[in-house]
């Protein structure tokens, strides 16, 4: 009886044995997860720097305008290359003008090359050919003034502004003897720049007391043109031209 107790209790043993260890084997081992990070409040992430382009004052002023406004546009552009040289304040600037001229010859050459082209077609291409010469751009530019701006005095031989541009045209391609008489008209017809171009013409034949009185003419009809005082300094100093 003994011995029965003895081999139940070893029996049982070996039995629990066996069932512990195949828990063991079956239990998967669990490891825990790492411990969540805090976020970080919003406040605290630095944004990123977005970098700031500042457009040119002419380029903003080109992009604000109405296409189909061409005086307007040509205006525009005008107020920095109508002469030679052209100046602007930076590269950027030009770059935006050349575009600016570059659209309008593909606008304008079309027209004013018609034999049908009003006076007034005539004048905006070519002062739009005038000022794409001034920046050494595009093609057949002076051929194109040229021609646009004879057939523009053909059709209107009084008027004071195709006179003056003639003149321009004339005088700023170095035939000052040739064109003063159509500044002449045209300042006697108040077209008062033609006083500014005389004077560059004079200029240009070193005659500076005439330079100076056009100058002073032009002062007297306009003074609100602040750039009288650097044009006389220009003559004074026998510089190329007053532009």
């Amino acid at each position: 009886m003994q011995t029965l107790n003895t081999q139940l209790r070893l029996l049982c043993a070996s039995t629990v044995t066996v069932l512990t260890l195949a828990a063991c084997q079956q239990a998967p081992v669990v490891i825990p997860p790492p411990p969540t990070p805090a976020p970080v409040p919003i406040a605290l992430i630095p944004p990123v720097p977005v970098p700031v382009i500042i457009e040119d004052p002419l380029v903003v002023q080109i992009k604000a305008l109405d296409r189909p406004n061409i005086e307007g546009r040509i205006h525009l552009i005008g107020q920095y290359a109508r002469h030679y040289p052209a100046h602007f304040d930076t590269v950027r600037a030009r770059r935006g003008a050349e575009a600016e001229i570059k659209d309008l010859l593909n606008t304008l050459n079309p027209i004013a090359k018609d034999p049908k082209a009003t006076h007034n077609e005539l004048v905006q291409a070519f002062k739009v050919n005038g000022m794409a010469r001034n920046l050494d751009i595009g093609s057949n530019t002076t051929t194109n003034a040229d021609n646009f701006i004879r057939r523009a005095l053909k059709l209107e031989p009084k008027n004071p502004e195709t006179n003056y541009w003639f003149g321009v045209l004339l005088t700023e391609g170095g035939g000052m003897k040739e064109g003063i008489p159509y500044l002449q008209k045209a300042a006697k017809s108040k077209f008062n720049e033609a006083h500014l171009s005389l004077a560059n013409a004079y200029l240009g034949l070193g005659k500076k007391a005439q330079a100076i009185a056009e100058l002073r003419i032009y002062q007297d009809l306009v003074p609100t043109d602040t750039r009288v005082p650097d044009m006389l300094d220009a003559v004074k100093q026998e510089k190329a031209s007053i532009w």
